[in-house]
């Protein structure tokens, strides 16, 4: 896919949108554990709680962020 900073994509987890700007990441649901994760290797990545916009978690590569839905906290690793 071609790199579009016009048109940055979204990918909405549960409570979570993760808006993705140019990178190459993985998702990971675990529902057994009422969890998700984001693996980031390369680019940059937001996690934004859908009722908290301003809760905003920025990405770097090497990091990974999990994210819980019933207690809707998310934290980086």
């Amino acid at each position: 896919m071609a790199k579009d900073t016009l048109h940055p994509m979204h990918i909405t987890v549960g409570d979570w949108k993760v808006h993705v700007v140019g990178t190459s990441f993985t998702i990971k649901p675990n529902l057994s554990k009422d969890e998700s994760e984001l693996v980031l290797y390369h680019g940059k990545v937001e996690l934004i709680h859908s009722d908290s916009p301003d809760r905003v978690f920025t990405i770097t590569p090497g990091e990974r962020a999990v994210w819980k839905q019933k207690t809707q906290k998310a934290f980086l690793i």
